[in-house]
């Protein structure tokens, strides 16, 4: 059945701080009086990069609080909604080391490939009750992450935010008659 793309017309953004579950229950409560279908865009992130032995463990565990802990706060937080509805969208945005060991980047890639799996997990369970959960997986991508560090890919090789944001845009609105389970998306010259 032929279904009206949720990004078009009418688009109410709520955003929070996925780290603090005050947050998390703040834009549960404003959707909670919107009309229309839920689609909740879990991509907030942070890095550190460096041998694990030499690591500020505070930062180390400080990303899989946003990355990992986070999504599955916010995720909890809207999931309810969306089930009640018997619809909605989770795009969970990863990257390229949820599925590539990097070295130097144990504790983002840690994060990244728990929240892969917790993805996986949350779809298996929610999926035959009209939820999907899509896991965007990019190569290096030109955001405001790699500010600050002395070395990174060069950043014109490296995938556009805007390039990720139409990926997300057309997996919101592919038809029902299909999932898109897992989308990774690579710069022109592959694994940077």
């Amino acid at each position: 059945a032929a279904r009206a793309p949720v990004l078009a017309g009418a688009l109410s953004i709520v955003a929070g701080d996925v780290c603090d579950q005050d947050a998390a229950s703040k834009v549960a409560d404003t959707l909670e009086h919107m009309q229309g279908e839920r689609v909740l865009i879990n991509c907030a992130g942070c890095a550190q990069f460096g041998d694990f032995a030499e690591a500020d463990i505070d930062r180390e565990i400080a990303m899989v609080d946003v990355m990992l802990s986070g999504t599955m706060r916010m995720t909890r937080a809207i999931l309810p909604q969306m089930l009640d509805q018997g619809a909605g969208t989770v795009v969970n945005v990863l990257s390229v080391s949820s599925t590539t060991v990097f070295a130097g980047a144990a504790g983002y890639c840690s994060a990244k490939a728990g929240a892969l799996m917790f993805t996986r997990v949350l779809a298996k369970e929610v999926r035959s009750r009209g939820v999907r959960v899509i896991a965007v997986i990019p190569g290096a991508t030109d955001t405001g992450i790699w500010d600050g560090m002395e070395s990174h890919p060069p950043r014109e090789d490296m995938l556009t935010p805007g390039a990720i944001a139409e990926v997300i845009r057309d997996a919101i609105n592919a038809p029902r008659d299909r999932n898109l389970d897992e989308i990774a998306v690579m710069p022109p010259k592959g694994i940077l």
